[in-house]
């Protein structure tokens, strides 16, 4: 780490007073990381999901090509589904199908994963977990292989909304009323996820064998012995889903993660009069409305005195804004897009009556007008002061320089 002496010279000009690549699958010893409970999972180096105790980050790799994708942050999320690994359990009710347990191996390479199998009735051959709906959007997700058949769907009662998946082609084929999304996964398996929003009281998540069509609730005569693999049911309350949460006999919550950079693991790189962050992320899920999910935020333990970088789901717009004293002094929006698990970098650089924003080495506005926030103590990693705006995705890179980077330098360093 350089010394700041806020005085630099012209070679000093391009190297940054802190540095954090997260993609090299380590923490640095300044940032203090915690998340409660040892319910979390993670996808590792070798591609499988594994448990992760308390209190340890989480570098999550793309079980195809094994690239560590970064600091995994997410917000709290409870797995309501029971027995997520135990289609033979009697809350997941059988209707003209049956169950072979631990069958093949999983995305966690264990023998757990099961096989839905159909009978050889004119029926519609589904599954089905009973809960009680509070009247919210859900992500009902669950890992499939193909074996006989390479259709499936997930289907949310009371609405009927659906998706049916292929397994061969990793695809979504059809869907009505929510969202379903497809991403490979270890051992051969998608993870398939539907999102669809409920009305109060009785609902079912509902996974349904599908022979080669795109209905919802296909009625056909089974064979008695075909099937799709299966594994690692979820349900959460929630307008995407997040990483996967084991359970057995009751619902298991995980909860946030927070990485933080405070006191002189903070002060000793950050320049209070004038600075420039470049960040580069992927997010997996943006928050509904106008609430915000943080990239980072440097903030004096309020809400009131903050620099901080975002994104929303208005556009899926990135968007920078600084507020000092309570009053938004910078709020500049980005002119251009993002999407959903594709890396992005936001740049910004601050000093007095002069703040500029770049996303993706587009200029999107600057703004000559304020101060910047007073006497910040601390740096929140995907997140903000009041554990609050959560990534829900990774950090691959967090660059700071202790000036204002001229325009031409924040374009350059934002591609």
């Amino acid at each position: 780490m350089i010394t700041p002496s806020f005085s630099l010279t012209a070679t000093e000009r391009v190297l940054p007073n802190l540095a954090l690549d997260f993609t090299t699958a380590s923490l640095d010893a300044r940032v203090t990381f915690t998340r409660s409970g040892d319910t979390a999972t993670v996808v590792d180096s070798s591609g499988y999901i594994v448990g992760i105790n308390a209190n340890l980050p989480r570098f999550d790799f793309d079980p195809v090509t094994l690239f560590c994708n970064g600091l995994l942050i997410e917000e709290a999320r409870t797995n309501i589904a029971t027995y997520s690994e135990q289609f033979d359990n009697p809350v997941w009710q059988n209707f003209e199908t049956s169950e072979s347990a631990n069958t093949v191996n999983s995305p966690a390479n264990t023998l757990t994963a099961d096989k839905i199998i159909d009978t050889n009735v004119s029926a519609v051959h589904r599954i089905k977990q009973d809960f009680t709906s509070a009247g919210t959007t859900y992500s009902m997700s669950v890992f499939a292989k193909t074996a006989e058949y390479n259709r499936f769907t997930i289907r949310a009662l009371p609405s009927g909304n659906y998706a049916t998946f292929d397994t061969n082609l990793g695809t979504v084929v059809a869907s009505s009323g929510g969202t379903g999304t497809i991403v490979q996964s270890g051992n051969g398996f998608y993870r398939c996820s539907f999102v669809s929003t409920e009305s109060a009281g009785a609902a079912s998540f509902n996974i349904i064998l599908n022979t080669n069509t795109g209905s919802g609730n296909q009625v056909f005569t089974g064979t008695g012995s075909f099937g799709v693999y299966i594994w690692g049911a979820q349900l959460e309350a929630g307008a995407f889903p997040t990483s996967y949460i084991p359970t057995t006999t009751t619902a298991v919550t995980r909860n946030a993660d927070v990485a933080t950079m405070t006191g002189t693991n903070f002060s000793d790189w950050y320049n209070p009069t004038e600075g420039s962050f470049v960040v580069t992320l992927n997010q997996f899920g943006l928050a509904t409305g106008t609430n915000a999910q943080a990239a980072i935020a440097v903030d004096d333990g309020t809400t009131g005195n903050r620099n901080w970088l975002y994104a929303r789901s208005t556009g899926d717009v990135g968007q920078n804004i600084i507020s000092s004293g309570g009053s938004t002094i910078s709020n500049i929006l980005s002119s251009a897009t993002i999407s959903i698990d594709t890396n992005f970098t936001h740049a910004i650089s601050y000093k007095t009556n002069k703040f500029v924003y770049s996303l993706n080495a587009v200029q999107n506005g600057i703004d000559t007008a304020g101060n910047v926030p007073v006497s910040p103590t601390q740096m929140y990693i995907g997140s903000r002061s009041g554990n609050l705006a959560y990534l829900n995705g990774h950090i691959n890179r967090i660059m700071y320089y202790p000036q204002s980077l001229t325009n031409a330098e924040l374009l350059a360093f934002s591609k």
